[in-house]
């Protein structure tokens, strides 16, 4: 009885899903049925799930621990290929670029609980015609970097406002404008969370549904956890001194980041002097501690040489609300084309 309630939550949660979704959902059901085509006929479990210990060390369980709640779900998957398909979570996602046209790219992504595996097509429309190709080829990935570095991405990985990092190396068929660096970053903007917590919640009894709810809410590795909340008071002091000048400022600003050093990298001591040209006052402590942030986040170049410009003003005073993006870009995205 509980584990329905719990699912008809999901439902209630998501219902609003198709008109929220950036795509129209007739776009997404074309890509959809495009990736199963392509999918259909491959051996299944196409990447076997290992059982992998919880990495935090905190109270929530790790896939490992739920052998009922979540895990069934692969072995139900493992001998019929239809099953497994069908366990999927899709989802809408966008590319963290500068690049004009490739931040207007219209991607859809698939997570399928049998194997953990992950795959995210491109949606192009060309008048009458439509398509759908693969920009991430289906496959487990893994952390490239941080402090979740050679972990699996799983299903409580998806969510909205979510960045997953692929090795731009590992995917060839990538246009130059995406391979230019190591790694290449992708926003979740959207899950369908109806289907998400229908598979995990159906048939499940309460404690199962517990421990669920658990994993989805896992927190993120305390190292991590204190950086983020670092960052965020750092960029709290910075938009509370921005106040009134904010548009000015950020402008000059990034003009002066993009003005010198090489392939698009900051150095130390260019963003020390372009804050303080600006009178952005920061203590030596803090700016240290924003520029060890800065070298140590997932996007950082893997040399020492800087960071990137794009990555380092976005670091400084954040970045727009996933809800508020999505607005953004359904009004800007017909005027820039």
């Amino acid at each position: 009885e509980e584990s329905s309630r719990m699912a008809k939550e999901g439902e209630e949660e998501g219902a609003g899903l198709p008109l929220q979704m950036d795509l129209n959902a007739s776009h997404f059901d074309f890509v959809e049925q495009k990736v199963l085509s392509h999918e259909r006929g491959k051996p299944l479990p196409l990447f076997p799930v290992q059982p992998q210990p919880h990495p935090h060390g905190t109270g929530a369980p790790a896939l490992a621990q739920i052998p009922k709640a979540v895990q069934s779900h692969v072995a139900l998957g493992v001998g019929v290929a239809e099953t497994a398909l069908s366990r999927r979570v899709r989802f809408e996602a966008r590319v963290l670029t500068q690049n004009g046209r490739d931040v207007h790219r219209e991607l859809c992504g698939f997570f399928f609980l049998a194997d953990n595996s992950i795959t995210i097509y491109e949606f192009r429309h060309f008048g009458k015609k439509s398509s759908a190709l693969p920009l991430i080829q289906r496959g487990v990935y893994t952390h490239p970097t941080g402090h979740r570095q050679g972990e699996p991405y799983q299903i409580n990985c998806i969510r909205k406002g979510a960045t997953l990092y692929f090795e731009s190396s590992s995917h060839p068929s990538l246009p130059i404008s995406l391979s230019s660096r190591p790694l290449l970053a992708i926003r979740v903007t959207n899950v369908d969370e109806k289907t998400k917590k229908g598979l995990l919640f159906e048939g499940r009894n309460p404690l199962e549904c517990r421990q669920v709810e658990a994993y989805l809410s896992q927190p993120l590795p305390p190292a991590e956890e204190e950086e983020q909340r670092l960052l965020t008071t750092i960029q709290g002091m910075l938009c509370s001194r921005l106040r009134g000048r904010a548009s000015r400022t950020l402008v000059g600003l990034g003009r002066q980041l993009r003005g010198g050093g090489k392939a698009g990298l900051v150095r130390r001591s260019q963003l020390q002097q372009a804050l303080r040209a600006f009178h952005i006052n920061l203590t030596q402590e803090d700016f240290q501690e924003l520029w060890r942030l800065l070298t140590s986040s997932p996007g950082a170049p893997p040399s020492e040489d800087g960071v990137y410009v794009d990555c380092c003003i976005h670091s400084l005073v954040g970045g727009m609300a996933e809800d508020r993006k999505t607005l953004v870009r359904k009004v800007c995205g017909p005027v820039a084309f």
